[in-house]
C-alpha cells in the first residue's frame, strides 16, 4: 500500500455508534455473504445517487498530505480512560499529545508533572531577566552620561548577575530536558 492509499484510506474511515444495530448488521451481512463495511458503503451509495465510478473519481481527487500523524484507536477501561483524560488535561495537553509524550519518554509526562507548571518557572524567569536586562540597559545609560553616583546604586544587580544568569540558565535546561523525549519511537521495519 503506497503513502497515497494509506492517507486516502485514513480520511475514508469513519466509525459509528450504531446503537445496539451491530448484532442485526452482522446476522443482515453474513446471511448474504457480504461484509458489513461493504454492505454500508453500498446503502450510501444508493441513498446519495452514487455510482461506482463517481467514488472512485472523488477518491482520487483527494490529495494526499506531508503529514505524518496517524488516528490510532485504543480501548482503555473507564478508569484508564479517565485518568488519561485527567492527566492530558493538567499537563495542559490534549490525550493524543499527552499518550505520544509518554510514548517517547517525554520526562515531565512520566514522572506526572505540568508542562505548565515548567512554563510558568520559566516565564517567571524570563521576566527577571527583562527586568535585569532593563536595569543594565539604565546603568549602562548612566555611565556614558558620566553619571557614577546613581550607577552605583545598581552594583548589587551586577553582583548578584553571574548566579542569577547561571541560575536562569539551569532552569531553562532543566524545563528543556524535561520536555524533551529519552527516546524516539521504535519505528518498524518494512
Amino acid at each position: 500500500m503506497d503513502a497515497a492509499n494509506t492517507v486516502r484510506r485514513s480520511r475514508d474511515l469513519l466509525t459509528v455508534d450504531l446503537q445496539g444495530l451491530k448484532i442485526p448488521l452482522v446476522a443482515h451481512c453474513a446471511a448474504r455473504g457480504v461484509s458489513p463495511s461493504e454492505f454500508v458503503r453500498r446503502l450510501l451509495r444508493e441513498a446519495m445517487a452514487l455510482e461506482p465510478s463517481d467514488v472512485a473519481t472523488a477518491a482520487r481527487a483527494v490529495r494526499p498530505t506531508s503529514s505524518d500523524r496517524v488516528r490510532l484507536t485504543i480501548r482503555l477501561r473507564r478508569q484508564d480512560a479517565d485518568a488519561l483524560a485527567d492527566r492530558a488535561r493538567r499537563a495542559g495537553l490534549s490525550q493524543s499529545s499527552y499518550l505520544a509524550g509518554l510514548v517517547v519518554g517525554i520526562p515531565v509526562l512520566a514522572d506526572g508533572s505540568s508542562c505548565l507548571v515548567h512554563a510558568k518557572a520559566l516565564a517567571a524567569s524570563n521576566a527577571e531577566l527583562v527586568l535585569l536586562t532593563t536595569s543594565l540597559n539604565h546603568l549602562v545609560l548612566l555611565l556614558s552620561r558620566g553619571s557614577v553616583g546613581p550607577a552605583l546604586e545598581y552594583r548589587r544587580t551586577i553582583e548578584t548577575l553571574v548566579p542569577d544568569v547561571r541560575r536562569h540558565l539551569a532552569l531553562a535546561a532543566g524545563v528543556v530536558s524535561d520536555l524533551q523525549p529519552r527516546h524516539r519511537a521504535v519505528r518498524s521495519q518494512p
